[in-house]
């Protein structure tokens, strides 16, 4: 496959990776469990026509080829959590920064199995991998238009209880203040109906804030903990990703004649077992747990996402069969971001405002140069 090959490949692959959620962004996809098998059913269909269509009939799978779909399904449940443990944009930029960094090294270095891929300049490949990385920094600060609001329904339970009065303690705003405690409205005179509003009043705040102070601590070692445990699922998410496309490699260097288009199959097969495995667990938990089972989001357009993601993979496998590893892969990690970007600026409208359109366009820039380097870095 020539190198001009290997580049249409991958422009193909980040276009359909970039748009391939665009058939979702309107319908609810709930906690994600069923669309994201919605999905991988759709992959599945994809690679078992692709796979017939190359190798005519169905392409002989080993066990090791069923890896990549499997790492993959595993990141993508993996993802479903980071949203509320992060939010979107500290864990897409980590996401996006682990994918690209362990993706770059594992065929920079040769590593699990890869012949090592340097480049001829290797210096200015390195170069443009780390603005590549700078520039995912940079888009955690770009906030969508009609994000989320402050506001009484979207507070957690752990902040709103942090902020309750303990039972049977009152809180007084006025000295000459009625008083509400369990037993009912009593006035600060009234000292005998076991509410203590009037002469305690001291005592009472002095307790209620440092109840108060006490939650807030307690309130912030979890965030703090939930931070960290959001920060290490989207790293190893990440690098589950970069991971995936390596079974392509090992199937490539075993299978130098066939089809590249037929590895969709072991990838998809893979993918389709433990997206099955993984909601069939899930729902049966939800079961026995005596929960409802688990909302159904629309068919159609998360099967055609899995159809779009499947078709980007065999443009992927080509480009990285036509310009290596190291370039094929990181060139479909990074341009699809470019993509998916350009649609939420120029299509959805997601980002207003002067700043954030300049922080955008900054971090095209960056990102752009940084493919260009790596490019250059290459031949």
């Amino acid at each position: 496959m020539s190198t001009l090959d290997g580049y249409a490949a991958a422009l193909t692959a980040a276009v359909l990776f970039g748009v391939q959620y665009v058939p979702v962004k309107k319908h609810e996809i709930y906690d994600g469990t069923v669309f994201q098998w919605f999905m991988c059913s759709g992959i599945l269909f994809a690679g078992v026509i692709l796979g017939v269509l190359c190798e005519g009939a169905i392409p002989r799978v080993d066990l090791v080829d069923l890896l990549g779909g499997m790492f993959w399904t595993t990141q993508n449940m993996l993802l479903m959590p980071v949203v509320k443990l992060l939010g979107l944009g500290l864990g897409f930029a980590i996401f996006s920064g682990t994918n690209v960094f362990s993706g770059y090294l594992i065929g920079r270095l040769g590593l699990f199995g890869n012949t090592a891929d340097p480049g001829s300049i290797p210096w200015l490949r390195d170069t443009g991998a780390g603005m590549l990385i700078v520039s995912f920094a940079f888009m955690v600060l770009i906030k969508p238009a009609g994000g989320e609001k402050a506001g009484p329904q979207g507070r957690t339970a752990l902040a709103i209880l942090s902020h309750a009065p303990p039972t049977g303690m009152c809180k007084v705003r006025s000295w000459p203040e009625m008083a509400r405690c369990d037993s009912g409205l009593v006035s600060p005179s009234n000292k005998s109906s076991g509410c203590l509003a009037d002469i305690e009043q001291p005592f009472l705040a002095t307790e209620t804030h440092a109840h108060d102070s006490a939650a807030d601590d307690t309130a912030n070692e979890r965030e703090v903990l939930k931070r960290a445990a959001g920060v290490v699922l989207v790293a190893v998410a990440g690098f589950l990703n970069s991971l995936s496309a390596m079974p392509f490699s090992w199937w490539s260097t075993k299978n130098p004649t066939a089809h590249k288009g037929s590895f969709i199959f072991a990838q998809s097969l893979g993918i389709w077992m433990v997206s099955t495995t993984l909601y069939l667990s899930y729902a049966s938990t939800r079961k026995v747990l005596s929960y409802a089972s688990p909302p159904h989001t629309c068919i159609r357009p998360a099967f055609l996402s899995g159809l779009l993601w499947a078709a980007g993979f065999v443009c992927m496998c080509l480009s990285i069969d036509g310009l290596g590893f190291t370039a094929g892969f990181t060139y479909s990690s990074v341009v699809p971001v470019i993509v998916s970007s350009a649609l939420s600026v120029f299509w959805f409208r997601e980002i207003q405002g002067k700043v954030q359109l300049s922080l955008f366009g900054f971090c095209f820039v960056i990102q752009s140069f940084g493919v260009c380097l790596i490019a250059l870095g290459s031949h």
